[in-house]
């Protein structure tokens, strides 16, 4: 009785250890799985942001507006937008909402003034110096929000596929993202 006891014992002992390890080892498989699929998710989330980059500097490369006579810059084209929309607007403005540097910003507002698209407007005590719209600048800022307003309708269609908790997560990629290309 002893015996069989010892046998049933051992049988079930084995039989546990076999469980154990069948669990162990479907738990490593599972894992390596995972583990192959994360790197491959990020390897595949890598693949696409350089596609993203890629055709997005070929668009703007080959984007020409059909009245862009004088190559005006993508900036040139947010300032014209920026001018506008608010008031006041002076380089500081500029550079802290395009996030260039004052020489960057200083450039493209010298060749807006002097194609006359826009124009300096002092004060009276001719410390501050904003910018105003001309005819020709009012024309092409129009036409930039305009553009600026199908890419916005574009993105919101694509979004529309994701819910809430997907968009949050797409949202703090792309923040960390930009924080890290910020450095």
């Amino acid at each position: 009785m002893v015996l069989a006891k010892r046998v049933l014992l051992n049988k079930t002992n084995h039989e546990s250890f076999l469980v154990c390890l069948s669990m162990n080892m479907s738990y490593i498989i599972v894992n390596r799985l995972t583990i192959k699929r994360c790197t491959m998710n990020k390897e595949n989330v890598i693949q696409s942001i350089t596609q993203l980059i890629q055709i997005k500097e070929n668009h703007q490369r080959n984007t020409s507006l059909v009245d862009n006579q004088d190559k005006l810059s993508v900036t040139q084209f947010h300032i014209l937008a920026i001018i506008l929309k608010e008031q006041n607007v002076n380089n500081r403005m500029l550079k802290e909402q395009l996030k260039i540097s004052a020489p960057a910003i200083t450039k493209a507002t010298k060749k807006l003034i002097q194609l006359k698209y826009i124009a300096e407007d002092k004060t009276q005590d001719n410390k501050k110096v904003y910018y105003k719209l001309l005819n020709k600048g009012a024309a092409y800022a129009d036409l930039h929000e305009h553009m600026h307003n199908q890419i916005i309708n574009k993105y919101l269609s694509i979004l529309e596929k994701y819910n809430d908790e997907e968009l949050a997560t797409i949202d703090s990629f792309i923040k960390d993202l930009t924080n890290e290309l910020e450095r």
